[in-house]
């Protein structure tokens, strides 16, 4: 059986994509590969057709002398009997030559594996059969032979021919195809994502103007004004908070001392956020604490330098100034509460609040959007069809000199 192809000098052949399908059909035809395979069809169904009957026939087949031999002998003839015919039959089923020339060589490699597991799984049961009944058994593993040899001479001759290259052309010209539609598609999606971008630009365009309108309103004076005065507010209450934090400074250890001894919360207090303790403290019941902690101070624990800095520390610490910073501290607590909630419930404030919250949402959609165009593009990039069709160039100048893929 011959596969080869018979090359001979012709004049350029010039060929395009949509010519590659008819130009693999018309040159099969040309080499009468399309009668080669016909030819090991008919082989193979003969030989398949001449199994089955061998198979009917063993399949029908009874041992010799049967009331000599063991009940538990027969089981075990009957039973390989069984598997290997049922073997045998289930890989004639499934060998079914292709009509395609570009598959045969994958059919022909793919059958030889089948033989090579067929001849594993039923050697046991061949050798279990042969022991009784010989003739009928081997008659069928001849023929499977035959099947081998007609399988191995074809691909052999296969081999000699650019079959393969014919079932990789096909292969490229799928790729080429899907690339393309890929192409329109990734396009589409490219022009889809633009106008949505486009549309989400135009929105913030339109919010930006209404913010810049807002800002021109007269509201905008009065929210402007409310803010500097609650500016003012912040930088008053911050010096007042760091002259009641500066004040406690320099007994915080102290007084942390002393809350551990005396079990002592208001003391801890202090000690940790002066400035929460002083407000919390209304009745500036750490002027008697500090007044304990000088009487006991020897019995604190307290370092020699920070024992002798003690009395005029706690000294600097008087009724008049402790009420003056809590007032103060309240005060300026509820200035910045009230102007808080006016600026919170302003309408410019509300509006504004609306309006870059809009924006906010825009710019996070048009980023969205900017990810998914660049994915896009990424993909597009990776599309060569191009490449792809000088693969399929090159493949077929090696098939046949003188054709040419425009």
């Amino acid at each position: 059986m011959v596969f080869g192809l018979f090359k001979k000098k012709k004049k350029i052949e010039v060929i395009h994509v949509q010519d590659i399908d008819s130009w693999i059909k018309k040159t099969f035809e040309a080499e009468n590969l399309g009668l080669k395979i016909g030819i090991l069809k008919r082989e193979l169904n003969s030989k398949k057709a001449k199994i089955y009957e061998l198979l009917e026939d063993l399949d029908k087949a009874e041992l010799v002398d049967s009331s000599v031999i063991p009940e538990r002998a027969k089981s075990i003839f009957h039973g390989n009997k069984k598997s290997y015919v049922q073997k045998i039959s289930l890989f004639l089923d499934q060998l079914i030559c292709p009509d395609d020339v570009s598959e045969i060589e994958s059919f022909l490699e793919d059958v030889s594996l089948k033989l090579e597991d067929l001849a594993q799984e039923t050697n046991k049961n061949y050798f279990i059969i042969k022991e009784f009944i010989e003739d009928d058994v081997r008659k069928v593993a001849s023929k499977i032979k035959e099947i081998d040899d007609v399988v191995s001479s074809a691909r052999s001759s296969v081999d000699k021919t650019p079959i393969s290259k014919f079932r990789e052309l096909k292969d490229l010209l799928s790729l080429y195809y899907d690339n393309v539609s890929k192409i329109d598609e990734t396009k589409k999606l490219i022009e889809a994502v633009l106008e949505r971008k486009s549309l989400e630009v135009e929105r913030r365009k339109k919010v930006e103007s209404k913010i810049r309108d807002l800002e021109k309103s007269p509201h905008f004076v009065d929210y402007s004004e409310l803010n500097e005065k609650k500016g003012v507010v912040e930088e008053n209450l911050k010096k007042v908070e760091y002259s009641v934090i500066n004040l406690f400074s320099g007994i915080s250890s102290v007084l942390k001392k002393y809350s551990k001894k005396k079990k002592n919360k208001l003391a801890a207090s202090y000690s940790d956020n002066a400035v929460n303790a002083l407000l919390s403290d209304s009745k500036l019941g750490i002027l008697k604490v500090l007044e304990d902690v000088v009487k006991i101070k020897d019995s604190l624990d307290i370092k020699s330098t920070k024992l002798k800095k003690l009395d005029s520390e706690v000294d600097s610490i008087s009724e008049k100034k402790l009420d003056k910073f809590r007032s103060e501290l309240v005060k300026l607590g509820d200035d910045l509460n009230d102007l808080n909630n006016v600026i919170k419930n302003h309408s410019f404030g509300l509006n504004l609040k609306e309006l870059k919250g809009r924006l906010d949402i825009i710019n996070q959609n048009i980023v969205d959007v900017e990810r998914e165009e660049q994915e896009l593009e990424d993909v597009l990039e990776r599309l060569n069809p191009r490449l792809v069709k000088q693969k399929m160039r090159d493949l077929i100048k090696s098939i046949r000199e003188g054709t040419v893929l425009e």
